[in-house]
């Protein structure tokens, strides 16, 4: 998975979509702008809803790598403590 991440963040800067130029607000800009189509995708019932979310998704990704997350690392650690909490709510 995460040279399919690295791979995608490559293509992006490849495009000029992030550059040196680029900041956290771009980033938030593009998010909101995700967010927005995905929600039309959604409640248009639009046959291209699994490609705005996957849209969406990657802009959080590309922004994990731009500020130096390793997105793979924390996803196998959220997955762990969503796991804990199951647990946890089993022994109530």
């Amino acid at each position: 998975m995460k040279k399919l991440f690295k791979q995608h963040y490559q293509a992006i800067v490849d495009r000029g979509l992030i550059n040196s130029e680029t900041g956290i607000y771009d980033f938030f800009d593009k998010i909101v702008e995700e967010m927005q189509e995905l929600a039309n995708a959604i409640f248009e019932d639009s046959e291209n809803k699994n490609q705005e979310l996957i849209d969406l998704m990657m802009v959080c990704v590309n922004l994990a790598e731009w500020i130096g997350i390793d997105i793979e690392k924390e996803l196998i650690e959220n997955i762990k403590i969503q796991e804990k909490r199951v647990n946890e709510n089993k022994n109530k």
